[in-house]
């Protein structure tokens, strides 16, 4: 059986469709009642509602888990914790661990990125067998803007129109996730796992293709991203660790390679098209 932690977030949703669809035993672990009734809508039958600060919960939902998908919060300043306590409970199982890490965690500049840093180490430092995955930033990250593009005709984000960030479809992410889990040729192996490299106002003209509207690139205030375009974070530290991820994007746009994403689907890797017309038509 497989654990997913953060069941119930957009990653959690993606990689349990794909193991449902191999009917593959899955629990999930997720914070809270309202969260454990949308798991089971979508098809979820084994669910433990817990908190990953609590070390109980988790030993709890780690009974007679062979493997976990490992998600932690986003944003998080707890991550240290949560991993601590998530590896001594699977080594006292053998249980194998699939950490969904980001890209470039390296980066000091944003916290949340060098966070998942120290959760590497962590992993990479236990007797477990290990499976690291970075993804970088999501393209259905602009899905919350959908319902009312078409209205204003406008594509926001708070970095400059023609910086480009590297991005991905969350559902290649969910296929290479489920691989992962299911092959142990994958263990100790750690995977940058990017899409396409596009600026805001390549998007804009991808949307304007699909759309058949004129749809414009805009930068806009980090404040206005923040409340805006559902950014999900909790607390000062996630609310100053967003901030400084759009300081970063500003900065230095996001770069990454499509060369191991591509080796592992055995196709190229969606691109910003395909994935406009999913998500718009």
């Amino acid at each position: 059986m497989v654990l997913v932690t953060c069941a119930n977030g957009k990653t959690g949703h993606a990689i349990i469709r794909e193991l449902l669809k191999l009917d593959i035993p899955i629990r999930a672990l997720t914070a809270s009642e309202n969260s454990s009734r949308t798991l089971s809508e979508i098809g979820v039958s084994d669910i433990v509602v817990g908190d990953l600060r609590n070390y109980d919960d988790i030993k709890k939902a780690c009974i007679d888990i062979k493997s976990v998908y490992f998600i932690t919060p986003n944003f998080s300043p707890d991550e240290e914790i949560i991993t601590s306590n998530l590896l001594d409970i699977c080594s006292k199982s053998r249980v194998r661990v699939v950490l969904h890490s980001v890209i470039h965690p390296q980066i000091h500049r944003m916290p949340h990125h060098w966070s998942r840093l120290k959760v590497e180490s962590q992993l990479i430092e236990s007797d477990l067998d290990w499976v690291i995955l970075q993804p970088t930033t999501y393209m259905q990250n602009i899905l919350p803007q959908l319902p009312i593009i078409s209205e204003n005709k406008e594509l926001k984000l708070p970095v400059p129109v023609d910086q480009k960030l590297t991005v991905v479809d969350l559902n290649d992410i969910a296929e290479v996730a489920v691989k992962a889990i299911n092959d142990k040729t994958f263990n100790h192996g750690i995977f940058e796992l990017c899409g396409e490299s596009i600026s805001l106002f390549q998007q804009a003209k991808v949307i304007s293709e699909v759309l058949g509207l004129s749809i414009s690139a805009k930068t806009i205030d980090v404040d206005i991203a923040i409340n805006e375009l559902g950014v999900p974070f909790v607390g000062n530290y996630g609310l100053e660790a967003s901030r400084q991820m759009w300081s970063y994007y500003a900065a230095h746009g996001l770069a990454g390679n499509n060369k191991v994403l591509s080796s592992i689907l055995g196709r190229k890797p969606t691109s910003y098209l395909d994935f406009a017309k999913a998500a718009l038509q």
